[in-house]
C-alpha cells in the first residue's frame, strides 16, 4: 500500500453546482449523518486508519459461533491496494499502546474460513508492552482456500506484559509484495490458551458486537471528514455561530496522529479523490455569474491565510477566476466581489482552505453566486435572507409569506418601500448613494426582521 499523506496538491478537488448556477447549500443550513463502515466493537480496523470508499473488515453472518463473525478483506483503489486489519489497540499510537491484559498465554486458537491465494497469508500481529519496553510477534495465522470452518491455532512466546496490541492482518507488513485483491478471511471464537489451559479472554472475541462509524456532512458538500474521522477527528463540522440562518460551517486545520501530519480542512461539492490520477478533473457548469458574495470569520495562526479558489474553464482552458482571501476577523465579515469570466463556461473549479497552520479556524455562511444568468428563481432555494451584501444596483431579498419591506438610512428616513411582496424579491436600488441602510422586513404575521445593507 502506498504511503498518502494530505498535501496540497490533492485538497484542490472539485465542485458541482445545478445547470443555472446555484452554490447549492451555500449556507450550509442542511447537515445529513453519512454512515462509512460497520466494524466491531471494542476492536479498531484498518478501515479507521485507511477507509476510502470500500471497507476492508465487514461483518459477516456467517458464522461458527453466535451471528456474525469479521471478514477481512482486500480493496483495490485506481493503482493502490489497502489490506484489511482487525486488532485492539490504540489507534492514534499504533505501535505504542494496547489495552489492559495481564494474563500469561502462548496460544491463540480461533476458527476461520478463507480464500487466500498461493503466496499470500493472514498473519496474527501481537505486540506485548510492560514497563516502558514492548516486544512484537508476527505469526502465519491462515493460509489457502478453506471452505468449512476450521481449527486454527498460532503459538506465542509466553512472554509477559500489561497491556496488549493483538489482532489480524491481511499481509506481512514487513514483507515487500501486497496481497491479491481477492483474498479474504472469515475468523470467528478467538480464545487464549496458557500450556492448554483457556484464560482471561480479549474483548468480543466472536464479534457479535458491531458498531457504525458516521460522520456528518453539509449536504451537497464533502470534507475529509469521511476519511479521518476514523482517527476521533473531524475539521469540517457545523456550527451554531452563523451570519444568518441556523447553522454555518467551521474549518479547522489539525494534526492528525494517524496520519502523522497537518491536515487542513477542505470543503467541496464533488466527492474528494485520494487516488485518482486526475484530481483536478472539472465538473460541468453552465452559468456566468457576476458577483461572489458571503461572509466569514477567521482566526488564523502565525499569520496562516484562508481562502476560497474559484476557476472558470471553456474546453479545457481558463476563462475566468478569482481567489477571495480571508484575513483574521472575530465578528461575522461580508463580502461581495466580482467576477470576470471572458466566454460560456462549461465547467469549474472552486475550493475553500482553512489555511497551513494548526489551530487555524475559517467559519463560512451565506456562500453565493448572482449576477449574470444566475437567475431569481434560484435565489427562492437558497438558505439566504438578502444577497448580494454588499450590492450596487439591486439586491434580491425573500422570507415565507407575504411581507413589506423598508429601507431606512441612518438617519431614519425610509428610501425604498414596498408591500405585499412575496416570496423572493429583487428590488432596484441604483438611485441610492453608496452607504449604510437598514432593511427592515415585516412579515404578515407580525415578525419583524432587520438587516444591514451595504450600497457601494
Amino acid at each position: 500500500m502506498k504511503k498518502y499523506s494530505v498535501v496540497i496538491s490533492l485538497l484542490l478537488t472539485h465542485f458541482a453546482f445545478s445547470q443555472n448556477g446555484t452554490i447549492t447549500n451555500g449556507g450550509f443550513e442542511n447537515w445529513s449523518n453519512q454512515d462509512l463502515y460497520e466494524y466491531p466493537v471494542n476492536w479498531n480496523t484498518s478501515d479507521h486508519i485507511q477507509f476510502i470508499s470500500s471497507p476492508t473488515v465487514t461483518k459477516s453472518t456467517d458464522a461458527q459461533d453466535g451471528t456474525f463473525s469479521c471478514q477481512i478483506g482486500v480493496v483495490e483503489i485506481d493503482d493502490d491496494t489497502l489490506f484489511g486489519g482487525v486488532f485492539h489497540g490504540d489507534m492514534t499510537n499504533f505501535y505504542n499502546a494496547g489495552i489492559p491484559y495481564s494474563d500469561t498465554f502462548n496460544e491463540v486458537r480461533f476458527q476461520y474460513k478463507s480464500d487466500i491465494p498461493a503466496g499470500d497469508t493472514l498473519v496474527l500481529f501481537i505486540i506485548r508492552f510492560e514497563n516502558g519496553s514492548s516486544s512484537a510477534e508476527i505469526k502465519e495465522a491462515v493460509v489457502g482456500t478453506n471452505s468449512n470452518w476450521t481449527a486454527g491455532s498460532v503459538t506465542v512466546s509466553n512472554a509477559t506484559q500489561d497491556s496488549l496490541f493483538i489482532g489480524f492482518l491481511m499481509n506481512n507488513p514487513f514483507g515487500n509484495n501486497l496481497p491479491n485483491p481477492t483474498a479474504w478471511a472469515r475468523i470467528d471464537a478467538l480464545e487464549m490458551y496458557n500450556n492448554g489451559t483457556a484464560v482471561t479472554n480479549i474483548p468480543n472475541p466472536s464479534f457479535e458486537n458491531w458498531s457504525t462509524q458516521t460522520t456528518e456532512n453539509p449536504n451537497e458538500w464533502y470534507s475529509f471528514n469521511q476519511f479521518i474521522s476514523g482517527h476521533g477527528n473531524e475539521n469540517a463540522i457545523k456550527t451554531t455561530d452563523a451570519n444568518t440562518g441556523s447553522y454555518a460551517i467551521e474549518l479547522s486545520t489539525i494534526i492528525d496522529l494517524v496520519f502523522e501530519d497537518t491536515i487542513p480542512a477542505v470543503i467541496s461539492i464533488a466527492p474528494i479523490d485520494f487516488f485518482g490520477t486526475n484530481t483536478l478533473t472539472l465538473l460541468p457548469y453552465n452559468a456566468s455569474p457576476t458577483t461572489f458574495s458571503g461572509a466569514y470569520k477567521y482566526s488564523s495562526v502565525n499569520a496562516d491565510q484562508g481562502f476560497i479558489e474559484i476557476e472558470f474553464f471553456q474546453s479545457g482552458n481558463s476563462i475566468g477566476s478569482h481567489t477571495e482571501l480571508f484575513n483574521d476577523a472575530a465578528t461575522w465579515q461580508t463580502f461581495s466581489s466580482p467576477l470576470t469570466i471572458s466566454g460560456q463556461p462549461d465547467s469549474l473549479r472552486f475550493f475553500a482552505f482553512s489555511g497551513n497552520n494548526p489551530g487555524s479556524v475559517l467559519k463560512l455562511d451565506d456562500l453565493v453566486f448572482s449576477g449574470g444568468n444566475v437567475s431569481l428563481s434560484e435565489f427562492e432555494t437558497m438558505n439566504v435572507s438578502m444577497f448580494p451584501n454588499p450590492a450596487k444596483s439591486s439586491v434580491m431579498i425573500k422570507t415565507e409569506g407575504m411581507y413589506s419591506i423598508k429601507i431606512v438610512d441612518l438617519m431614519g428616513h425610509v428610501v425604498k418601500f414596498k408591500n405585499h411582496a412575496n416570496e423572493a424579491i429583487e428590488l432596484d436600488i441604483s438611485d441610492l448613494n453608496s452607504g449604510t441602510y437598514f432593511v427592515k422586513i415585516n412579515s404578515h404575521e407580525s415578525s419583524t426582521e432587520t438587516l444591514k445593507l451595504i450600497v457601494e
